[in-house]
């Protein structure tokens, strides 16, 4: 029997949304788990939340019938979304996994999502859109967030409405000031208990973070920077929170 695959009996590239997240400075976390078992176990658990949030997607989407596929392989989540599904919903999803994820978890998330072409199966994926998706991760996020692509904003969804301001509109997507990209906002959805208790934790996390880094140089720099981010993050969404009651 041959082992060659006919490529005439694959599917073709498919346009789909796409988005690629992983687990922030996983590689250093690695090294150190070498010599701390208790780290060590929070990796665990950190892939096996994966794990999960693999299942009841793949549970919600068998009810649903709305072909929303995944895969996971080490600290890494690639979700591909059917062209039909709608933005807003989507995104919403990935906030509910930042969400999950953040409070129940000691490390940070960051990923990227865009629209394109892609192969999606059970056990392969790959395509333009998932390595733009993947650039989008490691090259534009830089902070621990879920980036959204310009071809996405710039879309045009709903009896001609820009993708952009329907989102901005419905507060589940943020953009700052000085930047070109949206990201998703994982505050969107959140309880002011949950938050409170997110942000207590990620601050006495980051506490024992900086305590067993050399602040002076540039990983120790990087590394505090992006977590300050997302503590200022929290911290901005506690003060919206405030001025709404």
């Amino acid at each position: 029997m041959s082992n060659v695959i006919n490529v005439h009996d694959l599917n073709p590239y498919e346009k789909r949304y796409v988005v690629f997240i992983d687990i922030l400075g996983f590689t250093r976390y690695v090294e150190r788990s070498v010599t701390d078992s208790k780290l060590y176990g929070k990796i665990q658990d950190s892939i096996t939340m994966f794990d999960k949030i693999k299942q009841a997607y793949q549970e919600q989407s068998k009810k649903n019938n709305d072909d929303v596929r995944i895969s996971t392989f080490s600290d890494s989540l690639v979700i591909s979304f059917p062209e039909s599904a709608h933005p807003k919903n989507i995104i919403i999803s990935l906030n509910w996994i930042h969400n999950l994820f953040s409070q129940t978890m000691d490390f940070l998330l960051r990923g990227g999502l865009t629209y394109g072409l892609i192969f999606h199966s059970d056990n392969r994926v790959f395509g333009p859109a998932f390595i733009r998706a993947y650039e989008l991760e490691s090259d534009i996020a830089k902070n621990p967030r879920i980036i959204i692509d310009t071809n996405i904003t710039r879309s045009e969804i709903n009896n001609k409405t820009t993708l952009g301001t329907l989102l901005e509109a419905m507060d589940v997507c943020k953009k700052d000031d000085d930047e070109e990209f949206s990201y998703c906002n994982f505050i969107q959805g959140i309880h002011p208990q949950d938050l409170e208790h997110m942000i207590n934790s990620k601050h006495e996390q980051f506490v024992k973070i900086k305590n067993d880094l050399d602040l002076e140089s540039e990983i120790g720099k990087n590394i505090v920077s992006k977590w300050s981010w997302f503590i200022d993050k929290l911290n901005d969404g506690r003060t919206s929170m405030i001025e709404e009651i």
